[in-house]
């Protein structure tokens, strides 16, 4: 005997087929969409990461920024410093040497016979301003002032007589070359 199925089995095996492949193909677009749910997470965690990053690196660099003003700041005050200490030090070192000049033009002057008017010392130059007697008494003073140990050489600008209280006298400027050092 034959026997016939009557049973629709292929239309149940193609509606199964059509089922699993809409299950297949619903299973993978939820895959995929899981997948790109999973990726878009990590990414906003990722970049949640970085900006918080960016901004913990831009308040380090506004610290730096701030230490690095300050530090030019007191750069600025040592090297002002530095350099009011070097004036201080040449004060120091110079500090006799007015009162040396000093001692020695009036340990050069003939007594009773010259008057100074004027002393101004520019660097290494010395001009003295002054009044004698006579010319005499002015020759005799630049001799002195020649053999001094601290002038190195006296040079006569001008000479003219004049006169002060009835009496004639010689006012005359010297120009006199210090030895520094």
């Amino acid at each position: 005997m034959i026997k016939v199925n009557l049973l629709p089995y292929r239309e149940r095996k193609k509606k199964d087929l059509w089922k699993r492949q809409i299950l297949v193909a619903a299973a993978t677009f939820g895959a995929f969409f899981l997948v790109i749910g999973a990726l878009h997470g990590y990414m906003y965690l990722s970049v949640s990461g970085l900006e918080r990053d960016v901004n913990a690196a831009e308040g380090r660099l506004k610290e730096l920024n701030k230490l690095a003003a300050e530090f030019s700041s007191v750069r600025a005050d040592k090297d002002l410093l530095t350099k009011k200490i070097e004036v201080i030090n040449n004060l120091e070192e110079s500090r006799m040497d007015a009162v040396l000049l000093l001692n020695e033009v009036a340990r050069t002057l003939p007594a009773g016979q010259v008057w100074l008017v004027l002393l101004a010392e520019t660097g290494s130059n010395l001009r003295i301003d002054g009044i004698a007697r006579d010319n005499l008494a002015v020759a005799v003073f630049m001799n002195n002032l020649e053999r001094s140990p601290i002038i190195k050489s006296v040079d006569l600008s001008a000479s003219k007589q004049d006169k002060i209280a009835n009496t004639k006298v010689q006012k005359f400027v010297l120009n006199c070359s210090l030895k520094k050092g």
